[in-house]
């Protein structure tokens, strides 16, 4: 794809809430549009528990669960720009606020019944940056609206944990922790044509076998001018169902077997992405970040020094 012609590049949002994105992108290659998902799942930064120290845990799970467990609970990042990868940061070898975010957890079941221990019970430590109080354990609502976090492990009678743990930035090709999406794909646009002239041959019962045909309901049947319509065409999944059914019901007719009923295909250089986030970054922060990675990405691979890292999605796009 030449750099002139991004300028003529298409975005259209189709479905847009807090935690999921759909939007067509026209005028790219599809080589571009890979680079763009993998970016969103690989190479978007966000803040992940990282290192634990637990100093006391009498619960079911061995220390080992729970630090994994705690790594697995997404944090609020939407202002990770202000944190430093920690391998990067110059004023300290261990940890600071610049780089870090702690935490501290600790509960104690005085109790007879179980009590769920839950990224709620994750505190902050404070600190003297106000860009670390907004790293926080992403809230989540249960089936009946109710608040509630991710559940970390369960406490019996006199059972306790206690422990600390640092949150720092990272990217997804190091641990999947870091990773922003739960989904991130792209597909093809859709490009369906129906034969007029074979399907005004067909009766009213034929022609709503083949409507009826499509498992995502792409066509529609107007009883008023007993025509059928493509009422939903993105919703075609490509399966050919409706040309198999197409196929069939024309075998019937001897004067149209040798005649097609529909055509499936794809649009060129047009995609539907479909992305939907774990709570860490918004989906639109993901789809702007990752932008902001490719774009970066490009200028450095041109430089002979190299001085930052490349994103290995750009290299992949280099080689085509």
């Amino acid at each position: 794809m030449n750099i002139e012609n991004f300028a003529n590049v298409r975005v259209e949002i189709l479905e847009y809430d807090n935690d999921h994105l759909k939007f067509e992108l026209s005028n790219v290659d599809v080589a571009f549009a890979n680079a763009l998902r993998r970016v969103m799942i690989a190479e978007v930064p966000t803040m992940a528990i990282e290192l634990v120290e637990i100093k006391n845990n009498t619960s079911p799970l061995h220390d080992e669960f729970i630090s994994q467990r705690l790594g697995l609970v997404p944090l609020e990042s939407s202002r990770v720009d202000q944190f430093v990868y920690r391998k990067e940061c110059q004023k300290c070898s261990s940890g600071c606020d610049e780089c870090s975010v702690r935490f501290r957890l600790q509960l104690r079941n005085h109790g007879e019944e179980t009590v769920n221990v839950t990224s709620r019970h994750l505190e902050q430590i404070l600190s003297d940056r106000p860009e670390n109080a907004d790293i926080k354990p992403v809230k989540y609502r249960s089936v009946l609206n109710e608040e509630a976090g991710i559940v970390i492990t369960k406490l019996g009678k006199n059972q306790e944990i206690d422990l600390e743990c640092t949150a720092v930035k990272g990217i997804g090709q190091q641990h999947t922790k870091w990773s922003p999406s739960c989904v991130s794909n792209f597909a093809h646009v859709p490009d369906i044509a129906i034969k007029e002239t074979v399907m005004a041959k067909l009766n009213r019962e034929e022609k709503l076998e083949f409507v009826n045909s499509c498992p995502t309901r792409v066509y529609n049947f107007n009883t008023r001018q007993q025509s059928v319509e493509i009422a939903q065409p993105n919703k075609c999944m490509f399966c050919d169902e409706c040309v198999k059914k197409g196929q069939e019901i024309l075998l019937r007719h001897d004067d149209l077997r040798n005649e097609s009923l529909v055509k499936i295909g794809s649009k060129p250089n047009q995609f539907v992405f479909s992305i939907e986030t774990n709570g860490s970054l918004r989906p639109e922060e993901i789809v702007i970040n990752s932008i902001r990675v490719l774009r970066l990405s490009l200028i450095h691979i041109s430089e002979p020094t190299r001085l930052l890292s490349i994103s290995y999605a750009v290299f992949c796009l280099k080689k085509k």
